[in-house]
C-alpha cells in the first residue's frame, strides 16, 4: 500500500467530479487549490489558532494533497516505532477484532496509515475486523472520508486472499472542543485506540475543553486501551499533550521526536502530474513528537 498512490486516486476521481460533473473550469480549481494552500501556511505560522475554511471543498482537497500522504506515514511510523502501539495492533490482529477511533481524522490520515501498517504486519490466514471510527467538527470532511475509505478497501494489499482484514468505517461529526455529545454513543467510549492526530496544535485555545473530552473518554475506556497523541514539536503542544493525558489519570510514556523524511516507499513524484499543474509539491518531511498514554 502507498499514501501517495491512495492520495493520487482520491484527487483524480474529486478533481473529475469538480471539472466535469459541476462544470468548474480547471483553472479556477487550480487557483483556488493554490490559495487554499498558501493561507494554510500562513494560518499555521501566525502563532495563533489557525482559521482554515474546511467547510470549502477545494480547500479540503488541497489540504489532502499537501498534508495526508505525509501525516499518514508519519502515523504508520509512529505505530511501528512505539512499542505499546505495535504490541496493541499485532494482539489486536490475533484477537481478530480492533476498535479505533480518530478525533480530528476527517481527512482520513489516520486510517490510511493504520491500513498501511496493518498491510505490512498482517499474517498469512489472519482475519480481522477493524471498526474505525472518525470523528471532526467539519461534517463536510465526511466526503473526503468516504472517498479515501472506499479506495483503502479496493487496494490489493486488503484485496489479496491471504489478507483478512475488513475495515468497518463510521464518520460521525463530532467537535473535540464541545466533548458532551460523545457520551451519547456507548460504542465511541470503548475503543482499543484513540488517536488525536495534529488536533491539539489546531484547537490549542480550547486546552480545557480537550482536557474534558480526554476525561471522558478515558473515564470509559477498557483496561489496556492506548491514548497517542502525535502533532508538531513546539514546546507548547509537548506540554499539553502530557498535561491532558496525566490529567485523565492515564500512564504517560516519554515524549519521542521524529524529525526526518517519509519512507523509501513513499515518493512524491507519484502526484508529479499534479506537482506540475499546481506548481508546488505535498509535503515530504516532519517534525512532530508523539506521546502514549495507556489506561490502568
Amino acid at each position: 500500500m502507498n499514501c501517495f498512490r491512495m492520495v493520487k486516486d482520491v484527487l483524480i476521481e474529486s478533481l473529475k467530479y469538480w471539472n466535469e460533473t459541476r462544470g468548474l473550469s480547471s483553472k479556477l480549481i487550480k487557483n483556488k487549490m493554490v490559495n487554499y494552500l498558501d493561507h494554510m501556511t500562513t494560518e499555521w505560522k501566525s502563532g495563533d489558532r489557525p482559521a482554515i475554511n474546511y467547510e470549502k471543498p477545494l480547500c479540503r482537497l488541497a489540504y489532502v494533497y499537501r498534508h495526508v500522504a505525509a501525516n499518514a506515514n508519519l502515523f504508520e511510523t509512529v505505530l511501528g516505532t512505539s512499542a505499546k502501539l505495535r504490541n496493541l495492533v499485532e494482539d489486536k490482529l490475533a484477537e481478530g477484532d480492533f476498535r479505533v477511533a480518530a478525533f480530528g481524522g476527517g481527512p482520513g490520515t489516520e486510517l490510511l496509515g493504520l491500513a498501511k501498517y496493518i498491510s505490512k504486519v498482517v499474517k498469512d490466514g489472519q482475519a480481522c475486523h477493524v471498526q474505525f471510527t472518525a470523528t471532526d467538527r467539519i461534517q463536510e470532511w465526511s466526503d473526503n472520508w468516504a472517498r479515501m475509505a472506499n479506495h483503502i478497501r479496493n487496494d490489493e494489499d486488503f484485496k489479496r486472499g491471504r489478507n483478512g482484514v475488513v475495515f468497518d468505517t463510521t464518520f460521525l461529526s463530532l467537535d473535540l472542543v464541545n466533548p458532551q455529545p460523545f457520551n451519547r454513543y456507548e460504542y465511541l467510549l470503548r475503543q482499543d485506540l484513540y488517536i488525536f492526530n495534529y488536533v491539539l496544535s489546531e484547537t490549542i485555545d480550547d486546552i480545557d475543553s480537550i482536557q474534558e473530552a480526554i476525561n471522558i473518554l478515558a473515564a470509559s475506556a477498557d483496561t489496556g486501551a492506548r491514548f497517542v497523541v502525535v502533532d508538531r514539536s513546539q514546546k507548547e503542544v509537548r506540554s499539553l499533550a502530557r498535561k491532558a493525558l496525566v490529567g485523565a489519570g492515564l500512564s504517560v510514556g516519554k515524549d519521542a521526536l521524529v524529525q526526518r523524511n517519509m519512507d523509501s516507499d513513499e515518493q512524491c513524484s507519484v502526484l508529479s502530474s499534479c506537482n506540475k499543474w499546481l506548481g508546488t509539491s505535498p509535503r515530504i518531511v516532519w517534525d512532530s513528537f508523539w506521546v502514549v498514554g495507556t489506561k490502568q
